[in-house]
């Protein structure tokens, strides 16, 4: 199965991750509460130290964070996920920021030659925790087509909306 990064084990963060590890995917997660990094180890992720830690190595990168600032922060900042991730590697935002923050994020990857979908969650964390989630995905179908197993571990309707944003 895959390696995949996962950044950002908030209320939905949480209750998807496990998903992926219940699939067999191996699955490094970061978040700024050691404590929710903690109780998703228990559940048989590997817990990183930094965003770019979670990203090394793996074949897709997820995040799913309040607000665009703080996802600009996780991707592109200091030990960010852009720092770690591999040649390969796919950078899929779940949370629901700005489409021109999207953007913006999605072409600063594409300048050092990373591929980005964006995936807002749709329902509550409470489809999430029973696979019940919806995404609704935006980027190059190439690039969709590739996460489009992920995203199926952890909900069950995928709407493709066009390009990034």
């Amino acid at each position: 199965m895959a390696k995949i990064g996962f950044v950002g084990l908030g209320q939905m963060g949480s209750a998807m991750c496990p998903h992926l590890i219940k699939n067999g995917h191996q699955v490094t997660v970061y978040d700024v509460s050691q404590e929710a990094v903690s109780a998703l180890e228990k559940q048989g992720a590997k817990g990183a130290k930094s965003p770019k830690e979670a990203a090394q190595g793996c074949e897709a990168v997820f995040a799913i964070l309040p607000i665009g600032a703080i996802v600009e922060k996780a991707v592109l900042g200091p030990d960010g996920i852009a720092d770690g991730m591999s040649n390969n590697a796919i950078f899929v935002d779940m949370s629901t920021i700005l489409p021109d923050e999207t953007r913006q994020i999605g072409k600063r990857l594409a300048d050092r030659g990373f591929s980005m979908v964006d995936a807002p969650v749709g329902r509550t964390s409470a489809h999430a925790v029973n696979g019940k989630s919806t995404f609704m995905v935006g980027g190059q179908k190439q690039d969709i087509d590739r996460v489009v197993p992920f995203l199926e571990c952890m909900g069950e309707a995928i709407t493709y909306c066009g390009e990034l944003g």
